[in-house]
């Protein structure tokens, strides 16, 4: 049964996402982060606020979570995540910023809209010039375990068109940590928007934690 106070909570959060032109959609009530329906549809045409008072309400039996669309859809709408495991790194990427000039870009992309995952990661949310074509989501950083499996773990990435991700204030019922997603910095009214330039700068930043691909022995 789902609890209404956390209905209530993703119900306004989903609203207020569709009020700033932002398409969400809920996610199983599981751990296993997968859409709770068909998105395609979503990803071209924004929903509605009756299809989202239907999801989130409070006395529908399922507890979903709250997903954002990335893309056109959600006005150029990205997501970069640095995952948990790599968020040590953090301290050295702003020096880095700041070390090359790009110190004021650090501080908008970290004085916006801003979210933490159930593992301790980093969600930066922002938009992209509407004149830029995003690509698809993209891997920026990984660590090669030559012995490991999997080989390659991922430390940054993106989740941009044709992609999604799970948003604050879904609860840790829908999370193998129990572990709630959580707002650390603004929101869908005070997301930043990059320019083309600005946004390249940043995925470079965050590239520069991961390994580079090693060199094919003959």
């Amino acid at each position: 049964m789902a609890n209404p106070t956390h209905e209530n909570q993703n119900q306004q959060t989903a609203l207020a996402l569709h009020n700033n032109g932002i398409t969400v959609i809920p996610t199983k009530p599981d751990t296993s982060k997968s859409p709770a329906l068909p998105w395609k549809h979503y990803q071209n045409h924004p929903n509605t606020a009756d299809e989202i008072r239907a999801w989130f309400n409070p006395n529908h039996p399922h507890g979903y979570g709250l997903a954002i669309v990335t893309g056109k859809n959600s006005g150029n709408l990205e997501m970069a995540e640095i995952e948990g495991k790599a968020t040590h790194h953090i301290p050295e990427i702003a020096q880095l910023a700041q070390d090359t000039g790009l110190g004021d870009l650090w501080a908008k992309i970290n004085n916006g809209w801003v979210e933490q995952s159930p593992t301790g990661g980093i969600h930066w949310i922002y938009r992209v010039d509407p004149a830029i074509k995003l690509p698809g989501n993209t891997k920026l950083a990984r660590k090669h375990n030559p012995n490991g499996t999997p080989r390659w773990e991922v430390l940054t990435e993106t989740r941009s068109e044709g992609g999604y991700f799970i948003a604050a204030p879904t609860t840790g019922d829908h999370h193998t940590t129990g572990r709630p997603w959580v707002l650390l910095n603004g929101g869908p009214h005070q997301t930043p928007t990059l320019t083309a330039a600005e946004r390249e700068q940043f995925h470079t930043l965050l590239s520069t934690i991961g390994d580079e691909e090693p060199e094919q022995t003959p």
